[in-house]
Parts: C-alpha cells; sequence; structure tokens
C-alpha cells in the first residue's frame, strides 16, 4: 500500500544570477512566477525529483528529470505526486518566457515579456497581469485559461470543448480581433475555458 511517508520531500532554495529570459522544460511540476526584490528559485517536491536550475547569458533554464518511482513493489509515475517551483524575479521586461510542462499548473501575478510561449498538456494557466511587445501563444490540452489584465492588441482564441469570455462577454468557440497586430495573445485549448479581461 502506498505511504507518502516514504517519499522523502525537500524545501530548496536556489541562488541565480540575473537573467531576462526563462526556459522551463518539465513534465510535473507546478509553476509560480512572482515579482520580488531578488533573483532566486525555490523547489519543494520530492528529493528524487530536484531540478536542474542553471543561468547563462542570461537565460534562466530549468529542467526536471524524467523519472518513475517504485512504492511497494509499484511504480507511480512522478505527475502523480505534485512538486512545486517558484522563479521570482524584480519587476522586469523578459526577452524571451517558455514554459513547456505535461502536467502541472502555471501562475504568474505579473508578467511582462517581449515575447513568450506557455505550453501543458495538463493544467490550468491564470495570468493576473500580462504586457507583452510581440505575441504570446498559450497552449493547453486539458486545462482553464485565465489572462486577466493584459495590454494585447489582439486575440486569436479558440477552444474545442468549452467556451471563450472576453472582457465579460461570452464568445463562440472561437474568437478573433486584430490578429494583424504585432502583440497577439493566441489561446488554444482542447478541454477547457478561456477568460480575458
Amino acid at each position: 500500500m502506498y505511504n507518502s511517508n516514504d517519499i522523502k520531500t525537500v524545501n530548496k532554495n536556489f541562488s541565480v544570477e540575473s537573467f531576462d529570459q526563462i526556459k522551463v522544460d518539465n513534465s510535473i511540476y507546478n509553476i509560480r512566477l512572482v515579482t520580488g526584490d531578488r533573483y532566486s528559485v525555490s523547489y519543494t517536491g520530492q528529493e528524487k525529483l530536484e531540478p536542474s536550475v542553471k543561468v547563462k547569458n542570461g537565460i534562466l533554464t530549468i529542467d526536471s528529470p524524467e523519472r518513475s518511482i517504485t512504492i511497494n513493489g509499484s511504480i507511480f509515475n512522478a505527475k502523480k505526486l505534485k512538486q512545486e517551483l517558484i522563479i521570482e524575479m524584480p519587476k522586469q521586461e523578459l526577452k524571451y518566457l517558455s514554459i513547456d510542462t505535461s502536467n502541472g499548473n502555471i501562475s504568474a501575478d505579473h508578467l511582462e515579456v517581449q515575447k513568450g510561449k506557455i505550453d501543458t498538456s495538463n493544467g490550468s494557466i491564470n495570468i493576473k497581469n500580462l504586457v507583452m511587445k510581440n505575441e504570446f501563444e498559450i497552449d493547453t490540452s486539458n486545462g482553464t485559461v485565465k489572462v486577466g489584465k493584459t495590454n494585447a492588441a489582439g486575440y486569436d482564441l479558440s477552444t474545442s470543448n468549452g467556451h471563450i469570455t472576453v472582457e465579460g462577454k461570452n464568445k463562440s468557440d472561437e474568437f478573433e480581433k486584430n490578429t494583424s497586430a504585432e502583440n497577439v495573445l493566441s489561446i488554444d485549448t482542447s478541454n477547457g475555458n478561456i477568460y480575458v479581461n
């Protein structure tokens, strides 16, 4: 029988140099981007699944190990046990943001970026304030996407099984507006709702 006490968990803080680009490639973490007074990354979760964190040439790169764990003779995929990654940085504009995850929710209170892409197979995405200079893409197979305030001049929104709400008004399963603008917000979800204010 599975016993959560058999799994060693850690709370680890990584001191990192300043960065202006973020690249996260993982399969199992919930990710939070927070504004603070320093650059840091913290991880809470299984010790075996601790990420690799490095900064080189201003690019913060975070990768996770792909592992399965054996508990009492049964193999459990690490995706079943949620891990959390918190990326803290001063309020600034990022040149680029790339987050690619299989299972995990992604949230940010304030995100200012020249260009970005968030891709998750199973997870919700919640960005309270998005300021972007160029295109910003969000893709999820299963999950709700919420974007609070944004300066997007154009939208390309699509859901296969859900509904779209833009500025409090219900739209169909597809919504396009001013797609030739420089800073278009593109959101695509197969199963989930899209909310943009």
